[in-house]
């Protein structure tokens, strides 16, 4: 299974999420990004990257680092639901290890679509991660 590689953008300065249309890279590394609103091209220091995952969520939305996830699932039905939170990327979140997403096989992606929904991220909703819900 091949991952489409885009990106996403936090802009520091202006509190606003960006879709990003391109990176632009120089002699020094990545240098410069481009987002598809107005076209603006900027500096990549006034933005926070964030790369998709290749996953997407129960409601079909797209899956990025920095994305709060809440994973619903139960061991049987008789069982009460667990609800897990997760912050995509962060060390105890198992979207991060993208070996272990690449080795999915398609029927897994089905479960897990299942269970998982984005319920916000880490610079729109800072409050999700203190024990705060959707």
């Amino acid at each position: 299974m091949t991952r489409e590689i885009k990106f996403r953008a936090w802009n520091t300065r202006l509190k606003e999420m960006l879709e990003v249309v391109r990176l632009i890279w120089g002699k020094r590394g990545l240098e410069s990004y481009c987002q598809k609103k107005f076209g603006f091209c900027g500096e990549v220091d006034e933005v926070e990257l964030m790369q998709f995952t290749g996953l997407k969520d129960k409601n079909g939305k797209e899956i990025f680092e920095g994305d709060i996830v809440k994973r619903t699932w139960r061991l049987s039905y008789w069982e009460s639901p667990t609800i897990e939170t997760f912050v995509v990327g962060s060390k105890d979140c198992p979207f991060n290890d993208y070996k272990w997403i690449n080795e999915f096989e398609e029927d897994d992606y089905k479960i897990l679509d299942k269970f998982v929904e984005v319920i916000g991220n880490i610079y729109e909703n800072p409050e999700l991660l203190n024990g705060g819900s959707a």
